[in-house]
C-alpha cells in the first residue's frame, strides 16, 4: 500500500533527469515526438538573476533550433526585459507573466507554438513551478540539476527542502 506523498511522487516523477541542459540532444527529442523545448531560465538555462548564457547552453539552444526544435521560455522572473533580452537572443517565445506552475502558462505558450501538449517537453529545475506545471498540462518533463545554489530566498528555504522529501520517492539522482 502507498501513501499519499509516494503517490504524488510517482505521478510527479520526471520523464527524465539530466545533469545539465545541454545534454537533452534534437534527435532525443525527436524520436519523443518532441517538436518544442518550454524552457526555464533562472538555474536551468544561466544562473540565477544573470543575463550572461553559458556558451555550452547558447551552443545547445543553436542546434535545437537548427534542427527544427523550436524554444519557448516561461519564467517567473520579476525582471520581464531580462527574459525579453536572453530569448532575443536564442530566437525564443516567451510568456510573461508566467505564474508558474498554473496549468493555463503551459497550455497558454502550447497555443502560441501552434502545438498539442504532448509534442512539447518542459526543462526545469524546480519540481513545484515547472515539472508541476508541465505535468498537469499533459507535456514531457526533462528536471534538471540547478546551475547554482544561489537562487530566490523562497526556493532555497522553503521549495527545497519539500523538493528533497518528495525526491526520495521518486529514485531522483539529484
Amino acid at each position: 500500500m502507498t501513501g499519499p506523498l509516494e503517490r504524488f511522487a510517482r505521478w510527479l516523477r520526471p520523464d527524465r533527469f539530466e545533469e545539465h541542459i545541454y545534454n537533452v540532444k534534437a534527435a532525443e527529442l525527436r524520436e519523443k515526438g518532441i517538436s518544442a523545448v518550454i524552457l526555464d531560465l533562472d538555474n536551468t538555462f544561466l544562473p540565477w538573476k544573470s543575463s550572461e548564457i553559458p556558451e555550452r547552453n547558447l551552443q545547445w539552444a543553436e542546434s535545437l533550433r537548427s534542427e527544427g526544435i523550436r524554444l519557448f521560455v516561461l519564467s517567473n522572473t520579476t525582471k520581464p526585459r531580462r527574459m525579453e533580452d536572453i530569448c532575443r537572443r536564442i530566437n525564443a517565445g516567451w510568456l510573461h507573466p508566467a505564474a508558474k506552475p498554473a496549468k493555463k502558462s503551459f497550455l497558454r505558450a502550447a497555443e502560441l507554438l501552434g502545438l498539442p501538449p504532448r509534442e512539447i517537453a518542459v526543462a526545469g529545475d524546480q519540481l513545484f513551478t515547472d515539472m508541476l506545471g508541465g505535468r498537469r498540462a499533459g507535456m514531457y518533463l526533462i528536471l534538471v540539476k540547478p546551475l547554482s545554489e544561489t537562487e530566490f530566498f523562497g526556493t532555497r528555504y522553503i521549495s527545497r527542502p519539500a523538493e528533497r522529501l518528495v525526491k526520495k520517492y521518486m529514485a531522483s539522482p539529484f
